[in-house]
C-alpha cells in the first residue's frame, strides 16, 4: 500500500467515527495535515526566458497628475461638481424625506420648513465632502472621477461606476421634484 491511499483511509474512517456518534447527524470532512514549512518562490521572467533585471525605482519616469480646478471651473455648468453634488443631495434628501414622511405623517416642505438648519448644514456637508477628495489630494475631481470606471473599481464593485452614480441621481431629482408637486397638488403626504 502506498502512502496516499493509507492516509485517505485513515481520514475516512476518523470522519466516519467523528459521523457515527448520536449528537453528531451529519457527515465531517476528513482533517486536513498542513505542511507549515513549505515555502513558494516566484521570479519574475521575460516572455524569453531570460530573467527580468528590477529597475532602480528613483529613475522611473514620473506620473503628471493635473492639478486641482480651480473654483470656477469646479463650479461651471459642464463642470464636474455641479450635477454630481446635486444628484447626491437629492439622493440624500429623497431618502430622508421618504423616512422621515412615513415616520411623522408629514409633507417634505412641512418637514424642510420645521428643520430648515438641519437640513441646509447637511447639504453643506455633503457638498465639501463630495470636493474633498480633490482637495486633500490636490489633484483633478474630473481625473478621480474617471478612475471610477468599470476598470478602476475591484471586481464586486464594477457596476458603482460614477456613470451610474450620476444615472442614480438624475432620477433622484426628479423623485424629489415629483414628491413636491404630488404632495403640493394632494395637499398633504404621499405616504
Amino acid at each position: 500500500m502506498n502512502m496516499k491511499s493509507t492516509t485517505a483511509q485513515t481520514a475516512v474512517s476518523r470522519a466516519s467515527v467523528r459521523s457515527s456518534g448520536i449528537a453528531s447527524t451529519r457527515p465531517q470532512l476528513p482533517a486536513r495535515k498542513t505542511n507549515l514549512r513549505s515555502k513558494v518562490v516566484v521570479r519574475a521572467e521575460a516572455p524569453n526566458g531570460a530573467p527580468v533585471q528590477p529597475k532602480d525605482p528613483f529613475l522611473a519616469e514620473p506620473v503628471v497628475v493635473p492639478k486641482m480646478e480651480s473654483w470656477e471651473e469646479l463650479m461651471a455648468f459642464s463642470g464636474p461638481v455641479p450635477e454630481r453634488v446635486n444628484g447626491r443631495l437629492a439622493m440624500l434628501g429623497f431618502v430622508a424625506a421618504v423616512g422621515a414622511e412615513l415616520s411623522t405623517g408629514q409633507t417634505a416642505w412641512t418637514q424642510f420648513a420645521n428643520n430648515s438648519f438641519v437640513v441646509e448644514t447637511h447639504w453643506l456637508l455633503f457638498a465639501a465632502a463630495s470636493i474633498a477628495p480633490s482637495l486633500m489630494t490636490g489633484n483633478s475631481l474630473t481625473e478621480i472621477t474617471k478612475a471610477a470606471s468599470e476598470k478602476g473599481l475591484p471586481d464586486g464593485m464594477s457596476k458603482f461606476t460614477a456613470d451610474v452614480e450620476l444615472l442614480n441621481g438624475r432620477a433622484a431629482m426628479v423623485g424629489c421634484a415629483a414628491l413636491i408637486i404630488i404632495e403640493g397638488i394632494k395637499g398633504s403626504a404621499l405616504f
